[in-house]
């Protein structure tokens, strides 16, 4: 199995109570991790916590998942399948991110394009989604009443992992031991990952220096996709997100032997 570690941006006001992330300022903007799994057929349950996602690889049946929460635990695997955006309320329709306080006011939802798959906003969504029918990607005919999504994921998916090869961006190969217990484990230095072997920004995705850690001694990679480096600011029919400042943002686990 193959593994990358990522990071969004959040608000932690909008994260519910109890969730496993601790904060060292109290900013309205923080980093966040979450690991993307990679691997052939659906995910199994003993691997992941909540927030985390799998790509299955399968040929021509390529599927997105991420891990739902039970309690303080890791839930469910369940398929992404919210693509389409013609549904009102929106926020109804989207994958909110397990942890998040309230799926209207958090506004942390699950998206992929081409630049990869993140937790974002629901304006960073419409503007990713544009961009992908002005490309002829994922498109339906017009006036089609239900369309199959599934294999609309499984394009957008190819072309991400087409993206990746274009830019020659290998895997981390995953060997860490399988974990499913409430807590994400130690990420030690012997797991840090070069900045170096991030995508370059003319990939489509957006990496910056290493900002958020799982233990206070343990540093994450430091890639972060957004839709808004996929988008094209000049065709985007959504004015450009204000930049905010990010503190770092890490949690707390206990030490997996």
């Amino acid at each position: 199995m193959l593994s990358f570690r990522r990071t969004f941006t959040a608000n932690p006001e909008g994260l519910a109570p109890g969730h496993p992330y601790s904060f060292r300022n109290s900013g309205r903007s923080s980093q966040i991790s979450f690991l993307e799994f990679r691997g052939t057929g659906p995910p199994s349950s003993n691997f992941g916590y909540a927030g985390d996602v799998y790509v299955d690889l399968t040929p021509r049946a390529q599927a997105l998942y991420w891990r739902d929460r039970h309690g303080q635990g890791p839930g469910q695997w369940r398929r992404w399948t919210a693509l389409l955006l013609d549904k009102v309320p929106l926020y109804k329709y989207l994958a909110a991110h397990p942890w998040a306080n309230d799926p209207q006011t958090s506004d942390l939802y699950l998206w992929v394009d081409p630049g990869g798959v993140t937790w974002t906003s629901r304006a960073e969504i419409c503007a990713s989604r544009v961009m992908m029918i002005q490309k002829g990607i994922a498109t339906i005919t017009p006036g089609e009443r239900h369309p199959d999504v599934e294999p609309l994921v499984a394009e957008i998916l190819v072309k991400m992992m087409q993206e990746e090869d274009r830019q020659a961006l290998p895997p981390i190969q995953d060997k860490r031991p399988r974990y499913s217990s409430p807590s994400p484990p130690h990420a030690g230095p012997s797991r840090l990952v070069d900045p170096h072997r991030g995508r370059s920004h003319s990939s489509g995705s957006q990496y910056s220096s290493p900002e958020a850690f799982r233990s206070p001694g343990g540093q994450l990679p430091s890639q972060i996709h957004s839709p808004a480096a996929y988008r094209s600011s000049a065709l985007s029919p959504l004015p450009p997100l204000r930049s905010l400042a990010s503190p770092i943002a890490y949690t707390s686990p206990p030490i997996l032997s």
